[in-house]
């Protein structure tokens, strides 16, 4: 499984799966509708309007839109495969990320506004809150903030490895800016480093917290990590038994997803008791009893 998300309202989850689909887990109806691509399955995140659109990125070189029910609406076609995608935080606007080393903003129509051209491979993609910035990671040791409107670099961050992740803090208070390869680096917004934050291995994801306290990593080593901005570890999510390729945050902060090439999506009270396991192979499709369980539609 290579993601998990909740919805805002926390009734409703998006897992990302090698076996070509998204799957959107209904709860209260005991019910996954199955959101199909041509490809392995990247990323699936909620739109941050109460979800009311879905937002897919895969290998089969597409991002789709789809509505809260699972109904395709658009699809963003790319030259190379889509490795990552994200809504602004209006929901007004996409971002997408593509292996042809460019980074695709969209309107919420499905329309190509302006692509942002690295010249080395390009992993991952974030708006800025007020969505007046990008920051991207990029094969060559280096994320860039750029302006949304102009295609320039406004500022650097020299991660001194592969950068594979970046994201913004919540736009209360200081913002801060995180980039990760095999080490997590907090800064902020004049390009100083503040703190280094160590897993054993390589990091898949980050994701703050929405009061921006607190920072959730997703490791290789098989666990996720809860820290404050200061650097301090505040707890181990450690059940994986194979790499963890997500871990995010629930709207109000009380809960945790992780998901992993184990195949499981594990739900977490954020005081680290495991809640719930949702079971997805990592390359084929639920087993006959899961999808009986849960009424699958296709």
């Amino acid at each position: 499984m290579n993601a998990a998300a909740f919805s805002p309202d926390g009734k409703r989850i998006l897992t990302a799966s090698r076996d070509g689909n998204a799957r959107l887990w209904l709860f209260e109806e005991a019910r996954v509708l199955n959101l199909p691509h041509r490809g392995e399955v990247q990323s699936a995140i909620f739109s941050p309007d109460e979800g009311s659109r879905i937002l897919t990125a895969a290998r089969d070189s597409t991002a789709r839109l789809w509505t809260a029910g699972g109904s395709p609406l658009h699809a963003l076609r790319h030259h190379g495969e889509v490795m990552a995608a994200a809504f602004s935080s209006d929901g007004r606007q996409i971002l997408t990320v593509s292996s042809d080393s460019a980074v695709t903003l969209w309107n919420a129509s499905g329309d190509s506004i302006k692509v942002f051209k690295h010249r080395d491979d390009v992993y991952a993609a974030a708006f800025s809150p007020d969505g007046n910035q990008i920051f991207t990671a990029c094969a060559d040791s280096v994320a860039r903030l750029w302006q949304t409107e102009k295609p320039f670099v406004a500022q650097s961050f020299k991660h001194g490895e592969n950068v594979r992740i970046v994201a913004f803090s919540p736009a209360s208070g200081e913002r801060l800016l995180v980039t990760a390869g095999n080490i997590v680096k907090l800064w902020n917004e004049q390009g100083n480093l503040l703190e280094s934050l160590a897993h054993k291995y390589g990091v898949k994801t980050v994701a703050f917290s929405s009061d921006g306290q607190q920072i959730l990593t997703a490791s290789i080593d098989q666990s996720a990590k809860l820290w404050n901005v200061r650097g301090e570890l505040l707890a181990n999510f450690g059940k994986h038994t194979l790499p963890v390729n997500s871990a995010n945050f629930s709207s109000d902060g009380k809960k945790i997803i992780t998901a992993s090439d184990d195949g499981y999506a594990i739900i977490w009270w954020a005081s680290k008791t495991i809640f719930e396991w949702l079971k997805t192979a990592p390359v084929y499709r639920l087993t006959r009893e899961e999808e009986e369980r849960y009424e699958i539609i296709r």
